[in-house]
């Protein structure tokens, strides 16, 4: 797989798929995923929360609505319900199946 890192506003970049940092629930919050949000022009908050939650390491893949990418995936690297927290290996994993959405 190839692919570019850039740097810049996430939610301005013309890609194939974007990823976003989230907790297990899905909710779309603050940071990046607000940024997403406010952005995509559609529903996608109630998009990612209807695939959730999933758990740490996991990833669900929704429209990207008007941003400009094909798709967003939303990789849980945090937890949002006390189920446990972030570890070395649920980020490695979480971004495995990440690059794994992104070939796909």
């Amino acid at each position: 797989m190839e692919f570019d890192v850039i740097r810049g506003d996430i939610a301005e970049q013309n890609v194939d798929a974007l990823v976003n940092a989230a907790g297990t629930s899905l909710r779309m919050g603050s940071g990046v995923a607000d940024a997403l949000r406010r952005n995509a022009g559609g529903p996608i908050n109630e998009a990612a929360v209807s695939k959730g939650p999933i758990g740490l390491g996991e990833v669900a893949v929704t429209d990207a609505y008007e941003l400009d990418a094909d798709r967003v995936i939303h990789a849980a690297v945090m937890s949002h319900y006390g189920d446990g927290c972030a570890t070395p290996e649920s980020v490695d994993e979480a971004t495995r199946n990440a690059l794994s959405a992104a070939e796909g």
